[in-house]
């Protein structure tokens, strides 16, 4: 992996650290799924074994797609004919958690657990085996679960650079932010690549300095110059933060960079999808978005989908694609996923209450985030709670997280309690990206008028950055 040409940060945002406990599918459903840069992105690459880097040479003529369909079938031919090989079980395991990756299939999940099972009967690598596991875990969102194994790792060998990204990711999940701080300055020192670059920005992000995110963004995306799903996962990633930026044809750009990367990648998609409506081409936003989840329940884009249908007036439409969400979130519950954060966000959209409050509070237990914050208020506000809700929406907008849905929340819990003054400040902020949601929108127009606040046009292009 090659680094970026001009000089990397080397340490994270120079603004306070938060002091508060402050990710799930909700910000990444708003870019996608159970994919983040606090995933998978780039961490193959910090291994520095020998088939990966065969897998990073090949990415620069080939999609990594392809490429990693080629080692799946390959792994499973030599098993069939030596079901005891430790190391082959060991690579299909982490190449199935690959697949995950790029086809957002939770089906890989069991697979990957079966072999990694395998991989350990045969005595194989232990320690490659946790990083797999620990990976696996990061895709299903169990956090406790690839803390401990990367925490394990990494008590063996200090150094590893695997381990260092996965027990950040842990930790910016849990809300550990200050740990994950500690060890991302300690990837960036050994290698300010791809991997470290991104979770640098989303860092930063969650600490509201945009523009410090869009430049690690930037660079990130100057690291994964060999192409193929990595650097496309990286433009993906760009889009985001310059849609949270308000930057909607920069943000159409980067997803359009990295649909030339990987044609079918679900972010992208999501992404091309999410602008093409952003600026009022809602039959072509549709065929894309049907086009994905015909091939692949992605619940990112389901759930837009279901939106779109919604406010274009299509109801019934939309109440049917809402009852594939709910089958999707329990065939990702089947494979061992949790996304109760993010389903609590969908059902305290669609007026869902009872239910929304009973899995934030579900996702409360384990880990405590802004995201998990903000679930809880959105849930109590869509339950008729908003007195309960104050505390939660005031601890997911501690930090000042550039995301523009936790913010317009916030607003809309302060407007019910009639704290104005504060509603309006965070209606402020959601401003800068009025395309955050197209089941809220209207709602997010109305409370702008009422609390007086500018929002623009839901089709209003912007200055490219």
């Amino acid at each position: 992996m090659t680094t970026p040409t001009s000089a990397a940060p080397r340490r994270l945002s120079g603004r306070p650290r938060p002091q508060v406990s402050r990710r799930g599918w909700a910000l990444v459903v708003s870019s996608l799924l159970v994919l983040s840069p606090s995933m998978t992105l780039g961490a193959a690459a910090a291994t520095g074994s020998p088939s990966d880097a065969r897998a990073a040479k090949a990415s620069a003529a080939a999609p990594a797609v392809s490429d990693t369909v080629t080692r799946v079938a390959s792994l499973e031919s030599a098993l069939r004919t030596d079901a005891t090989n430790a190391k082959a079980w060991t690579d299909l395991g982490r190449a199935y958690v690959r697949r995950a990756y790029e086809t957002s299939d939770p089906t890989f999940y069991g697979l990957a657990d079966r072999s990694f099972a395998k991989a350990t009967v045969h005595h194989g690598d232990a320690v490659l085996i946790a990083l797999g596991r620990s990976g696996l875990s990061l895709a299903r969102h169990d956090f406790v679960g690839a803390y401990r194994l990367a925490d394990g790792v990494l008590r063996i060998q200090p150094d590893n650079l695997e381990g260092l990204i996965n027990r950040t990711d842990a930790n910016v999940e849990l809300g550990r932010y200050d740990e994950a701080r500690t060890d991302l300055e300690a990837l960036l020192d050994r290698r300010p690549g791809l991997a470290g670059l991104a979770r640098l920005s989303y860092l930063r992000q969650l600490d509201g300095d945009l523009a410090g995110a869009v430049v690690a963004m930037r660079q990130a995306v100057s690291a994964a110059a060999g192409g193929g799903v990595d650097r496309a996962v990286a433009r993906t990633y760009l889009g985001d933060v310059l849609l949270e930026k308000g930057d909607l044809a920069g943000a159409k750009r980067a997803y359009d960079l990295a649909l030339e990367d990987d044609s079918a990648l679900p972010l992208a998609l999501v992404g091309r999808a999410r602008t093409l409506a952003a600026a009022g081409r809602r039959g072509e936003a549709f065929r894309v978005l049907l086009d994905l989840t015909g091939r692949v329940p992605v619940p990112g884009a389901l759930i837009l989908l279901a939106d779109e249908q919604r406010a274009a007036g299509d109801t019934k439409a939309a109440a049917d694609t809402d009852a594939v969400v709910r089958a999707t979130e329990k065939l990702f519950e089947a494979n061992g996923a949790d996304v109760d954060v993010e389903m609590a966000v969908f059902e305290a959209d669609r007026a869902q209450g009872g239910r929304a409050v009973e899995l934030a509070r579900r996702a409360l237990r384990v880990r405590q985030t802004i995201f998990t914050q903000d679930a809880m208020a959105w849930a109590l506000l869509a339950a008729g709670r908003p007195a309960e809700a104050v505390p939660y929406a005031k601890q997911a907008i501690a930090s000042r997280p550039a995301v523009a849905s936790v913010h317009f929340h916030a607003a809309a819990v302060f407007a019910a309690v009639g704290s104005i003054a504060a509603a309006r400040t965070e209606m402020t902020a959601a401003a800068r990206n009025p395309w955050f949601s197209s089941s809220q929108a209207d709602r997010a127009r109305k409370l702008a008028a009422q609390l007086q606040v500018t929002w623009p046009s839901a089709t209003a292009s912007t200055t490219t950055s």
